[in-house]
């Protein structure tokens, strides 16, 4: 064919080796793929021939490196054969890797060759792919289910499976899937269930931590993996989620979650969030750092706050993370207060997060109003529209210079700040 008259076209090697392959030792490995295609390939008297190797990545799919290498190869025209060991190693999706062999493949005048399947597109004895392809991804149906079926039994025996342990724990030594207590971070938690006893909220909670100088648990995993923070303050600026995590976590009463998110489908890589109310709780699996008595009461308190009530009215939080404040950079947190005679809109205002969080000695509220807000961005837009209207390219080359675009600054994100 003219399209290929002036390209140089080589045979794709191909090999790939995933954990759906199970532990089916070296026969499998991919200097074994690699020495058996080598092989094959000299045997055939093929010498221009290039590997594509994916190493640890799954059949379920095509997202991998060196398939989507070779795949665009086939489409420039400049692979006139594909040899892999078998069809899996392919791929494992039966509706995709039928596709390759049968659409892909043939559009672009490629052979494709399974050494240890026997199949070659070349010749007339390919019946079986089809059928080879539905098995190939059976199998991997198969092995993820027993997968899951292997770590929900381990998980039902109090065997903790996740790799990181919880702050305020850390691995048995002598049983990686056993939990104790770490004696550097369970002060530290034992606080913050002791604050929320006291049916203090997580802002007033995250006020004592810093004033106490208690580390947040990012830090712990800087330091063992010898990453320090920038600076010492940041050591102690614990954040709303962090606490609220730990004071929600059955953990630190001696449980365990029995899973935390599922697959819908085996083919999926993202996994679906089980509510909290919907997650079984396995107990009595490790030391307790809290008693069950005390986990159940900072439950009843944290549902009693507004926090974690159902909203009588919605306010769009439009302005999430434009807001930032003039003196200390941080974000800006909207708030609503719960009493008062005007509407929830009127009184609803913006706060600095670090007097929220830290108190009026690391920055003051720099309190603003959602309405005042609102009034000022609405009527920089109107202008906006006016200028638009009267000469766009002037509005635009004015706007150009004054966000100096073209300069690598434009480059970071923009952010909406007023001085407060």
């Amino acid at each position: 064919m003219d399209r290929y008259i002036g390209k140089e076209r080589h045979t794709a090697l191909y090999c790939r080796l995933s954990q759906d392959d199970g532990n089916t030792g070296e026969s499998m490995s991919i200097s074994s793929q690699k020495a058996i295609l080598e092989k094959y390939a000299k045997t055939e008297g093929i010498y221009n021939y290039r590997f594509y190797v994916d190493d640890g990545y799954t059949g379920l799919n095509t997202n991998r490196p060196a398939f989507q290498k070779l795949i665009n190869a086939v489409k420039e025209d400049t692979v006139e054969c594909v040899i892999t060991k078998d069809l899996s190693r392919l791929g494992r999706n039966y509706i995709e890797t039928g596709e390759c062999i049968e659409v892909i493949f043939p559009a672009h005048n490629v052979r494709y060759i399974s050494v240890n399947d026997g199949v070659d597109t070349l010749k007339d004895n390919n019946e079986i792919v089809p059928f080879k392809n539905v098995l190939n991804e059976f199998y991997s149906r198969y092995i993820s289910k027993k997968i899951k079926t292997a770590k929900a039994i381990r998980v039902s025996q109090g065997k903790f499976i996740v790799n990181t342990a919880p702050f305020g724990y850390r691995k048995d030594p002598k049983d990686k899937n056993h939990l104790i207590i770490d004696d550097k971070t369970a002060p530290t938690v034992r606080l913050i269930f002791d604050l929320a006893l006291q049916n203090m909220g997580n802002n007033r909670i995250i006020k004592i931590l810093y004033e106490k100088r208690c580390p947040k648990p990012s830090y712990y995993k800087q330091e063992l993996f010898g990453e320090m923070s920038p600076d010492e303050d940041s050591t102690y600026d614990w954040k709303f989620t962090p606490v609220m995590r730990i004071l929600r976590n059955p953990v630190y009463k001696g449980g365990m979650w029995e899973r935390t998110s599922q697959k819908a489908h085996f083919k999926q890589k993202s996994r679906g969030y089980i509510r909290i109310a919907d997650r079984n709780i396995i107990e009595d699996v490790h030391e307790a750092i809290v008693s069950k008595e005390e986990w159940e009461i900072v439950q009843k308190n944290m549902d009693s706050h507004s926090k974690y009530k159902p909203s009588k009215y919605h306010i769009d939080n439009i302005f999430r993370g434009k807001l930032i404040c003039e003196d200390c950079g941080h974000t800006l947190l909207m708030h609503t207060e719960s009493k008062g005679k005007k509407t929830p809109i009127e009184r609803t205002a913006y706060y600095c997060t670090s007097y929220m969080r830290r108190g009026i000695k690391f920055c003051s509220s720099h309190k603003i109003s959602y309405h005042k807000i609102y009034d000022i961005l609405l009527e920089d837009i109107n202008k906006c529209i006016k200028e638009i209207s009267k000469n766009k390219e002037k509005f635009i080359k004015n706007l150009a210079k004054k966000y100096n675009l073209k300069s690598k600054n434009s480059i970071t994100k923009q952010k909406v700040i007023y001085r407060i």
